[in-house]
């Protein structure tokens, strides 16, 4: 699904214009990736929580030379899922055979 399904269904579930669904959700990205810049953790009690982590200055390798360089240090998010999603999605009925 990509953001523009999202809004759609939404939309239709609550039956509000689909441009107030995007500001919604526009702002609740916004509010949660400028938390993430603060480096504060982010939890949707029962969804899950996105962490910042910081990583390390390491050592890697160019694929199409196979030079060795080092990766500068990056923030990335970790996401851990929370007990009701992950309860949810492991219901028999929506285990894929």
């Amino acid at each position: 699904m990509n953001k523009r399904t999202l809004e759609s269904r939404v939309s239709e579930k609550l039956g509000i214009p689909q441009y107030k669904v995007n500001l919604f959700i526009n702002t609740l990205l916004d509010s949660i990736t400028e938390s993430l810049e603060q480096n504060e953790e982010v939890s949707i009690r029962g969804f899950g929580t996105f962490l910042p982590k910081r990583q390390k200055t390491r050592p890697v390798r160019n694929p199409q030379n196979g030079v060795p360089c080092m990766l500068e240090p990056s923030v990335t998010v970790k996401f851990s899922v929370g007990s009701d999603l992950k309860k949810r999605l492991n219901e028999d009925s929506h285990i894929q055979k």
